[in-house]
């Protein structure tokens, strides 16, 4: 009888959510469509969809993902600071990061005390980590926040709390972009676009499994179009040939124009700040623009914060630009093309407005924005171009 009653509780306990370990599913969803409705971004992230929405309870133990995310919570609302460095993983830097933080904040989980209750309302995998969509409620039942926290469980079942989700990476950026529209803009099956790329965490010792997948199309143009001094073709954009890239032409031609004919700092400046405001629609000379070039060392694509003006500057150092294709969304079109620099060529992109054609400096679509400026995704551009 004894017996019987241990194969219950051992069947029960294989069955409890908060300790089961379910078969990761791929849910599709898009990331951008064209004006006419066509998808032209779409992405699969691996979930487990047999999870239903459970509040954290009271906890001490570490043996799989759910109970340490419970752990986790319960030492912070009580400020077990010595008990929450036991369960940060250190083979990902995670321990190291909490051990800086509370160095300089020995007060960081002072704020925990005031949750009334915390539910994980979503089980995500990618990597060899378990990813929980979490809501935090105070004052009884009032919603405050949602969060994402990572847990990493070794081949012996103990499990750790990882700073993945906020460690600043692109990646984990563009993946915490992505649990939000599986549930905004879910699609049941994804159709097979022409490219894609597997994100996986960066600078994590974790395996490569449940990659956040990115597939995309591109609408290739029959030739390249080029944009120079020495073959000037705004005529024929405004008369119907390539609309969209009036506005980028006529900004790349004054820009090269005052390079060569300004006579005066003053008459420089004046004449970029018509340009800018003729061909750009949200112009902000104090936000970044990323920009990826080549290492001549190691031929490796690297990504660089430019300030305005030195964006501007390079800009107008380019020689040509040669018009490759484009990536539709809703609200803007992304120009794909080839910039020449003293005879060097290096993939640029920008976004125009699909309205009125002007530039966008932070288009709509924040994900597809976070995407096709991350590295990853230039890199893959790169390795396309370079088959063209």
């Amino acid at each position: 009888m004894g017996k019987i009653k241990l194969n219950c509780l051992l069947i029960l306990l294989m069955l409890s959510p908060t300790l089961a370990y379910a078969k990761e599913q791929k849910e599709h969803f898009v990331v951008a469509n064209s004006p006419s409705g066509e998808n032209t971004f779409i992405g699969n992230i691996y979930k487990n969809r047999d999870f239903k929405s459970l509040e954290l309870k009271v906890s001490n133990i570490n043996n799989n993902s759910f109970n340490t995310l419970e752990s986790y919570y319960t030492f912070g609302k009580e400020n077990k600071l010595n008990k929450i460095k036991e369960i940060f993983y250190s083979n990902d830097g995670s321990l190291t990061w909490i051990n800086n933080e509370l160095k300089a904040m020995p007060d960081k989980f002072s704020g925990f005390k005031k949750l009334y209750k915390v539910d994980a309302t979503n089980h995500f995998y990618w990597g060899g980590y378990d990813i929980y969509l979490v809501d935090w409620f105070v004052n009884n039942n009032k919603k405050v926040m949602t969060w994402y926290d990572a847990i990493y469980c070794e081949n012996n079942n103990k499990c750790f709390v990882s700073n993945l989700m906020i460690d600043g990476s692109e990646n984990s950026g563009i993946y915490a972009q992505a649990i939000k529209l599986v549930s905004k803009r879910p699609i049941s099956n994804a159709e097979k676009l022409p490219y894609t790329i597997s994100l996986m965490p960066e600078n994590k010792e974790a395996g490569r499994q449940n990659p956040l997948n990115l597939s995309f199309k591109v609408d290739w143009l029959k030739q390249p179009y080029e944009i120079s001094l020495k073959k000037i073709q705004e005529k024929s954009n405004k008369e119907g040939g390539e609309k969209r890239l009036a506005k980028l032409s006529d900004f790349l031609v004054a820009i090269w124009s005052l390079d060569i004919n300004a006579s005066s700092n003053e008459e420089r400046k004046s004449g970029l700040t018509k340009a800018i405001s003729e061909n750009w629609s949200d112009f902000n000379p104090r936000k970044m623009f990323s920009v990826f070039n080549k290492n001549s060392e190691n031929q490796k694509i690297e990504k660089s914060a430019y300030i305005p003006s030195a964006y501007i500057e390079k800009l107008t150092n380019m020689d040509s630009y040669s018009v490759l294709g484009y990536l539709y969304a809703e609200n803007e079109t992304y120009i794909v093309g080839n910039a020449s620099f003293d005879n060097n060529r290096q993939i640029m992109v920008f976004s125009v407005n699909n309205a009125d054609y002007k530039l966008k400096q932070r288009p709509q679509n924040k994900m597809l924005h976070a995407i096709i400026y991350s590295t990853i995704f230039h890199k893959k551009l790169n390795r396309i171009n370079e088959g063209i």
